[in-house]
């Protein structure tokens, strides 16, 4: 199956948060998951606020940031 994620899908892929049991389990129907070139900064960005409100701890946002450079690779761009 063909899926396109938005940021905020993919962002539940690396960082635990309400809906990523269930992000995770979608990957498993996926036989390509596709977004757009913007979602990279956006999930940076939604990863940079995390931390700053403290949802994060730096090293728990590191982890994430480094999570989605590899789920990133893996991503069709559209």
């Amino acid at each position: 199956m063909i899926q396109y994620w938005d940021t905020s899908a993919l962002v539940k892929l690396v960082v635990g948060e309400e809906g990523s049991p269930a992000a995770r389990a979608c990957t498993e129907d996926a036989s390509y998951m596709l977004t757009c070139r913007i979602t990279f900064v956006e999930a940076m960005a939604a990863i940079a606020r995390a931390q700053r409100l403290d949802r994060l701890s730096p090293g728990a946002a590191g982890m994430a940031r480094a999570g989605f450079r590899g789920l990133w690779q893996g991503l069709l761009i559209v």
